[in-house]
């Protein structure tokens, strides 16, 4: 396999970072649940030669909070940018750029 050096260090700094002391006592199960899962989905995206990802929220529970916490972890915590946002339809989405 041949992994280029941007998507080794990605892959590394994953490893590195996504472990459960990186969470707060204040942060809710749910959250962790789904940041482990996006973790895993940057890996693949990155070995794969890719610096994007788009992250598909359902909207079937309508909880606009937890998407909102996950996409603040993401900025503020993990230091991601948001490329583009789709808010509309059944499912929204946003793009995450590494």
């Amino acid at each position: 396999m041949n992994i280029n050096a941007t998507a080794a260090s990605r892959v590394v700094w994953i490893m590195d970072n996504n472990r459960a002391e990186q969470f707060s006592e204040n942060e809710s199960g749910a959250l962790r649940l789904i940041i482990d899962s996006i973790m895993e989905n940057i890996g693949k995206a990155a070995l794969c030669g890719h610096n994007h990802l788009e992250i598909i929220w359902t909207r079937n529970d309508n909880n606009e909070q937890l998407t909102q916490e996950v996409e603040d972890y993401l900025i503020y915590e993990m230091g991601y940018n948001i490329e583009e946002r789709f808010p509309d339809g059944p499912n929204g989405s946003i793009v995450i750029k590494w």
